[in-house]
């Protein structure tokens, strides 16, 4: 009697078991990963100091979104997605890593036919406070990068 009553309850637990996957929808991958945002501008950031540097988008908010870090002494291309700007357009900040210091640009348009380039400087002790951001004509960057 015993193992009839046994035999049950495990056939009761697996109807049960069974019941409950079936009437879960079946997730892909595909449908749990967003789309990628497209990519609208890009900005060319040159790190001319001595410090790595992290570059981040400031949004209406105020809240900044990390986008890349610049190594001492060399380029990034940055691409720059609709997410990232503020009403008024395009405003980063760079801090130099190491340093409380950071300097955050005025906002700035950048359309499809402009390219950002982001000049980072700092001093000898983190302040980035001489970088600038300023837009160039795509194709006198490329010109110009050849």
């Amino acid at each position: 009697m015993r193992a009839s009553l046994l035999t049950r309850l495990i056939a009761t637990a697996a109807l049960a078991t069974l019941a409950a996957c079936a009437s879960r929808p079946v997730a892909t991958t595909a449908e749990l990963t967003p789309a990628p945002s497209p990519v609208l501008a890009s900005v060319f950031a040159r790190n001319f100091g001595a410090y790595d540097a992290g570059v981040f988008a400031v949004l209406d908010n105020g809240k900044a979104i990390w986008l890349t870090n610049v190594p001492a002494g060399a380029t990034r291309t940055i691409p720059v997605t609709a997410q990232d700007l503020q009403v008024s357009g395009l405003v980063l900040r760079v801090q130099a890593i190491g340093s409380g210091h950071t300097w955050t640009s005025t906002p700035t348009l950048i359309d499809g036919l402009g390219t950002g380039v982001l000049d980072v400087t700092s001093d000898r002790i983190g302040n980035p406070a001489g970088t600038l951001l300023r837009v160039v004509p795509t194709q006198v960057l490329h010109a110009e990068m050849r």
